[in-house]
């Protein structure tokens, strides 16, 4: 940068143009537009790279967990029966924690919103720096300086030059006839007070376009903070059903548990009777270490649940805390192609890439008018600067040692050759906002895709949940059947046994579909910016 020197040399001081707020500006709008790189179509932006990832993989693997116990019980005759689902008399008098009471909670602990929430005052910040760069800047500097050896003044000393003969003496006079201070000898303080105005006059835009480009960062830092607040409560949603269903699981398996084993001593007596074989002992005490084994990875995984939520909520689920809200099982009615226009229009991702092509856009004009030979910037500096070797107010004529100065300087600046810095700079920007433009097309393209497979996963847990409700209702008609012949002597207490596993399995199984069917639609819901079913 060519440098303009005020016309008092002592202060070398220089007009800076503005440059660094201008290149500065310049930086900020391209910075963002180059995190397009990382945002593949599908992601969940940056806030996927979470430290969630590491605490809730326990709750995704429950519905398989779920599948496998039910698996294990595939051989039990199917029934029914209410009692998995009915509450103990000191039920009403326990505390409970509704969804929406865990999401809150969740809100106010979750340090994941509170960096997203940062994220946005930085943007703040960022728009309110850009709009300064438009006004004036000034600067001040107060100096006070000693010299050991200040030197001495300029004197011509009486009769230094000579002597002159005058009429009226005898000898002539010395000339000069007394001592003549020139300049008087330096004092060894000097004080000084410099002040600055510099304000930018044009540039072609840029400051302009810095502003623009800031207010997009934080509409862009809003919409995240959003999105997170979104993924937020859709794992907290995630969490808390997992945590009530692993809750049912371990109630169910252990009443399970408690029926194989009344099974296995029965026929442990009847074959001390003889009236069972050993083999159909062994295979009651193998089905007893099943369902054992299937409720120790039950509770291992209602543990990671609770801790997942945990984690989520800020704080340890009590003992007899209650999750009292149910997940949805309603599934409205699905078009493909209104749900695919909702993902566009609604989409946080994609708003956020659309939001960064802008920016990028502006990045580049920034670059094309930054430093060029055509299209010089202009800019206005004041600077007052005053001095003098006495201190005010405290030493006598002080005035007479201090003068004052202003200087009015409208200077512009071109570069006229830069080795192709800049010309590099506005081709990073072209590629920026070109793979921005990527990414957007990437992102439609895939977005359908993403839509239907939703909405099928959707259609899938619907169906499978309509099958466990069926189910249900035919074990629970066979355990009627059960319990009435078993009062008729018709049947042994091991047959009735059997069809109360049946309609706890089954039970099981509707727990387990009721919540596939929530998490497709939170899925399904992430991707459509909306909700489509309501409590």
């Amino acid at each position: 940068m060519t440098e303009l020197p005020c016309t008092r040399p002592h202060t070398a001081r220089s007009l800076p143009l503005f440059r660094n707020r201008v290149a500065e500006l310049a930086t900020r709008a391209r910075c963002p537009a180059a995190r397009v790189r990382g945002l593949p179509p599908g992601s969940r932006l940056a806030r996927q790279a979470s430290t969630l990832q590491t605490v809730l993989p326990a709750l995704r693997g429950l519905p398989a967990l779920l599948a496998v116990l039910a698996g294990a019980l595939v051989a039990i005759p199917a029934s029914g029966s209410d009692e998995a689902h009915q509450l103990s008399a000191d039920a009403q008098n326990q505390s409970e924690l509704t969804l929406e009471e865990a999401q809150h909670e969740a809100i106010r602990h979750s340090h994941e919103l509170a960096l997203a929430r940062f994220d946005f005052e930085e943007a703040q910040t960022d728009v309110d720096a850009a709009r300064a760069a438009r006004r004036p800047s000034i600067d001040s500097q107060i100096t006070a300086s000693y010299m050991t050896d200040p030197g001495e003044g300029i004197a011509i000393e009486r009769g230094e030059l000579g002597t002159v003969p005058t009429p009226d003496a005898t000898f002539p006079e010395p000339f000069p006839d007394t001592d003549i201070e020139l300049m008087p000898d330096p004092e060894s303080t000097f004080y000084q007070l410099q002040a600055s105005l510099e304000q930018p006059l044009f540039t072609w835009g840029k400051l302009r376009d810095g502003v623009a480009a800031a207010e997009i960062g934080r509409e862009i830092a809003r919409i995240e903070l959003q999105d997170t607040r979104s993924e937020l409560e859709a794992d907290v949603r995630n969490a808390y059903f997992g945590v009530a269903v692993a809750d049912q699981s371990v109630e169910v398996l252990s009443e399970l548990e408690d029926m194989f084993e009344t099974i296995a001593a029965d026929r442990e007596r009847a074959y001390e009777e003889g009236a069972r074989t050993r083999q159909e002992v062994l295979e009651a005490e193998q089905q007893v270490a099943q369902t054992r084994s299937a409720r120790v990875s039950a509770e291992q995984a209602q543990m990671s649940a609770r801790r997942s939520l945990a984690y989520l909520i800020g704080r340890e689920l009590g003992e007899d805390e209650e999750l009292t809200t149910a997940p949805r099982t309603d599934v409205p009615e699905l078009d493909a192609d209104e749900l695919e226009q909702q993902a566009r229009e609604h989409s946080p991702e994609r708003e956020v890439i659309r939001k960064r092509i802008e920016q990028a856009q502006i990045a580049e004009r920034i670059e094309e008018r930054t430093d060029s030979p055509w299209r010089p910037d202009l800019a206005l500096s004041v600077q007052l600067e005053t001095g003098g070797q006495r201190f005010p107010g405290l030493q006598r004529n002080w005035s007479d040692t201090w003068d004052t100065n202003v200087t009015i300087t409208l200077a512009g600046r071109l570069s006229l050759y830069d080795g192709g810095a800049q010309r590099a700079a506005r081709r990073s920007a072209e590629i920026d906002r070109a793979r921005a433009r990527t990414g957007l097309d990437q992102f439609d393209e895939s977005l359908p895709i993403q839509v239907a497979d939703a909405a099928q996963q959707l259609r899938v847990a619907e169906a499978q949940l309509g099958e466990s409700r069926a189910d249900l209702e035919l074990a629970r008609e066979r355990e009627k059947n059960a319990e009435v012949s078993y009062e008729n002597d018709m049947i042994t207490r091991e047959e009735l046994l059997m069809a109360r596993t049946g309609a706890l399995s089954a039970e099981l199984e509707l727990t387990r579909a009721e919540l596939t069917v929530e998490q497709a639609l939170v899925e399904l819901e992430q991707l459509i910016g909306r909700t489509l079913v309501t409590r």
